[in-house]
């Protein structure tokens, strides 16, 4: 393999390198993109509704009067 003899010849080969690495990463980020969003929808649990608690406030002015 000869090696670059020049600026321009050295630019082509990177800008090669970095096209082809960008495809394979784009390839690959797609395939993990679809996992993630997967298991970021999950089943939830149900809630109970809540406890009613006696009111001491309305208990206490009621004795007063």
């Amino acid at each position: 393999m000869a090696r670059p003899t020049s600026a321009r010849d050295r630019l082509v080969r990177v800008t090669a390198q970095t096209a082809a690495l960008c495809a394979i990463l784009l390839s690959l980020g797609g395939c993990v993109g679809s996992d993630l969003a997967r298991r970021a929808t999950g089943p939830q649990a149900e809630l109970s509704p809540p406890a009613a608690v006696p009111d001491a406030a309305a208990g206490a002015s009621g004795r007063a009067r």
